[in-house]
């Protein structure tokens, strides 16, 4: 028995520091750029602006570095005091999830794909000014560039990986943002967030929600929100008593979901990369949504249960942007489809969660995919009708994750969670190799005694 505790001890010891969830948590890129001095310029302003803090919070990003032999000249050209200027340049060269030379060769070609940066998220850019175009040649060659514009900067070699979390490539020219040198406070207030709704008259049950939760107070503290936001014939279509049955912790999770803590024209909507959090994913985890373009130029929001289409841009006047939908979107950590015939509707979310919810203001995005569980059967985010669907009690809802250790555990299979990224897939099988590698060498301890 003593040596079964001991080596399940071992075990435990051994495998913990291996997860990909603790590894998210101990990368810090100042000490792993320190290692390379001709990166030191890149790496030092990191600190100064305290774009590093926004860098370290995430959990996917991959820093394209220009060396200090092409980044020096820029730095003295808009001057080295200037910060507010200089963390807008290091921004732009942060793209929000983890990449691979292997994988943007395999996911791209001459063309392109457009990516966004960390400077998306400040909501300055205009149009699509906060995104990177990164294309391939024909000799293999990756190159980054403003999109619709010739690309100036090529990477050079891998600096190095922290599969799949944080990514460092070096780049052979720095890239630069075309509206560069906005200060950080020149945003437009997003006070007429509401108030584009109002004029139009057909949103009465969404601004309704909004005031009564006080969710419209926490937008209006955000520096940048693109709002999805039903009419009131997209409310009038859920089943009889739906939205009376939510509790005031859920109504706001509702309303959270329905807000992203970033500014999206309706271009940039068509080629970002999904699952996208809502501002519900940076405060409890989960609620995440996916955009489907299937079917034409139109833009669509799939949750895993639901699907609701754009039908008229309300405002876009960065850095915020709201859409009409034409449905309510229903996110699987509060609703699950009933099986045909089952009797009328309840909501149920994890008694956890309500202490999570408060109408305070919300804090900035957050780029740590998190697939939540999708109940079955899940609808695709290509080919999936938009039903009315009944509603019963989740069954078992996850209980959020903690502020250390985001949720990665789930009973759906990988492809289920629709638009979830290969990195993410990766990660959870890792972990999965490593609980049965652990689980095997318990019953062989046991079987020894």
């Amino acid at each position: 028995m003593a040596s079964s505790l001991v080596m399940l001890l071992l075990i435990i010891g051994i495998a913990a520091p291996w997860s990909p969830t603790a590894l998210a948590k101990t990368v810090n890129s100042t000490r792993v750029l320190a290692k390379f001095d001709h990166l030191s310029t890149f790496n030092r302003y990191l600190s100064e602006t305290g774009v590093i803090k926004e860098v370290d919070s995430r959990s996917s990003i991959t820093l394209f570095i220009p060396p200090n032999a092409v980044l020096d000249p820029v730095i003295a050209s808009v001057g080295a005091n200037n910060l507010l200027v200089i963390a807008d340049i290091l921004r732009y060269h942060c793209v929000l999830q983890y990449l691979e030379i292997k994988e943007i060769r395999s996911m791209t070609n001459a063309t392109g794909i457009v990516l966004a940066t960390l400077y998306q998220t400040t909501g300055k850019p205009t149009g699509e000014y906060g995104f990177v175009n990164v294309s391939v040649s024909h000799g293999g060659l990756i190159h980054l560039g403003v999109p619709g514009a010739a690309s100036n900067a090529t990477v050079v070699k891998n600096v190095t990986q922290h599969p799949y979390d944080m990514s460092y490539m070096e780049l052979d020219h720095p890239l630069m943002p075309m509206d560069l040198g906005i200060d950080q406070g020149a945003a437009p207030s997003v006070n007429n967030l509401t108030a584009a709704l109002k004029a139009k008259g057909n949103f009465n049950t969404f601004l309704g929600l909004l005031a009564s939760t006080g969710v419209d107070k926490s937008l209006r503290s955000m520096s940048a929100v693109t709002l999805l936001a039903p009419d009131d014939d997209a409310f009038k279509a859920l089943p009889p008593n739906a939205l009376a049955e939510l509790s005031q912790a859920q109504k706001i999770a509702l309303l959270q979901f329905h807000a992203i803590a970033t500014y999206f024209t309706m271009g940039s909507l068509r080629s970002v990369a999904t699952p996208l959090p809502t501002v519900a994913s940076s405060r409890i985890g989960g609620f995440e949504l996916n955009v489907s373009t299937a079917g034409g130029k139109g833009v669509s929001f799939v949750t895993g249960l639901n699907r609701a289409d754009v039908t008229d841009t309300e405002l876009d006047t960065p850095p915020v942007a709201v859409y009409a939908v034409n449905r309510v979107l229903l996110p699987p950590e509060i609703f699950a489809l009933a099986p045909a015939g089952a009797p009328g509707p309840a909501l149920s979310v994890a008694p956890s969660l309500a202490p999570e919810l408060s109408p305070a203001p919300t804090p900035g995005p957050s780029s740590s995919p998190s697939p939540s569980p999708s109940p079955s059967p899940s609808p695709s985010p290509e080919s999936a009708p938009s039903p009315s669907p009944v509603m019963v009690p989740a069954a078992s809802p996850p209980a959020p994750p903690s502020s250390e250790t985001p949720s990665s555990s789930s009973s759906a299979p990988e492809e289920a969670a629709p638009g979830r990224s290969p990195s993410a897939a990766r990660a959870s099988v890792s972990l999965d190799g490593g609980a049965l590698v652990a689980a095997g060498i318990l019953v062989w301890s046991w079987m020894c005694l």
